[in-house]
Parts: C-alpha cells; sequence; structure tokens
C-alpha cells in the first residue's frame, strides 16, 4: 500500500461498506466526506462497480456466506485473470479461509 506505483482496486460495495463504518463512527475517520475526499485525491485507486460479471462469479462463491464478501471476492477474481497480480486486504476470517485468493492483514 505504501508503493507509489500500486494500483489498488476497490470495489465500489467496499467502498460503501467503508461509508456505512465511519458514519457509524466505528473507525477513528472524521466523516464521510473526507474519507470520500482521501479516496478521491489517491489517483492509484481505481474504483470498479458492480457489473453483471462480478455478480455472476459471486453466485459460484458459495464457500463464502456473506454477499458483499462474495462481489469484494469476485471482482479480485476477476481482476487476477486478466494477469494482474491480485492480493485482498481484509480481516475478514470466512474470506481468507476460503483460500480462494491471496489475502493481506
Amino acid at each position: 500500500m505504501e508503493d507509489p506505483s500500486s494500483v489498488l482496486i476497490l470495489p465500489l460495495i467496499a467502498l460503501a461498506e467503508a461509508c456505512w463504518a465511519v458514519e457509524r463512527g466505528r473507525t477513528t475517520i472524521p466523516s464521510v466526506a473526507q474519507f470520500l475526499a482521501d479516496v478521491d485525491a489517491d489517483p492509484r485507486i481505481l474504483l470498479v462497480p458492480l457489473d453483471r460479471a462480478i455478480l455472476d462469479r459471486s453466485l459460484t462463491l458459495t464457500t463464502i456466506s456473506e454477499m458483499h464478501d462474495r462481489q469484494i471476492v469476485a471482482t479480485a477474481l476477476i481482476r487476477a485473470k486478466t494477469g494482474a497480480s491480485v492480493v485482498l486486504l481484509t480481516r475478514d476470517g470466512n474470506i481468507a479461509a476460503s483460500g480462494l485468493v491471496p489475502v493481506l492483514w
């Protein structure tokens, strides 16, 4: 994450979940507006919307119990198919235990 040449893929569903956590005071980030401004200011971040390919892939990931987590993993898997080096930054035990994508954290 510190490498200025890294591309950080951010599924829009993960951004929405992060905004929800900030809104409810579950982080030290002062406001959703500040958080989004910081995301927008980082040229390394590529927002990836939910599309039909991600949805279709997520429906096959039955080892992951939570719908949004399936969409996040599906996004990573689809990016990896393009030849991109993908490591998912998560503390989610279900995602890590699935072994579907390399996990950091």
